[in-house]
């Protein structure tokens, strides 16, 4: 599953089924370090592996964003958009999201 696939689906998950689908782990960190929450070598940190790293990035997102996601640990529709919507600091496209898991 990946960030867009929320927004298409008006699917909400909770932090567990998040935290354990790889492939939603990688697009999550892919666009949390474009945005600078989620920092260090991308080839590292993009890994599909939800750890302390990811959860305070995304906890810091959703605080910038004014999202209460982290809190409620339901992540949506909304929050999905307004992760693919916010634009690098920089105005550069996203990373690739990684193939291989």
């Amino acid at each position: 599953m990946q960030l867009k696939d929320l927004v298409e689906q008006s699917k909400v998950i909770n932090l567990a089924t998040l935290t354990s689908d790889r492939e939603l782990v990688k697009d999550l960190q892919t666009r949390l370090s474009a945005l600078g929450f989620l920092r260090g070598d991308i080839k590292t940190t993009v890994d599909g592996v939800f750890g302390a790293a990811t959860k305070a990035a995304l906890e810091d997102f959703c605080k910038s964003a004014h999202l209460n996601n982290a809190a409620t640990g339901l992540f949506g529709p909304t929050f999905a958009r307004k992760l693919i919507e916010t634009a690098p600091p920089d105005g550069s496209a996203f990373p690739a999201c990684h193939d291989s898991y």
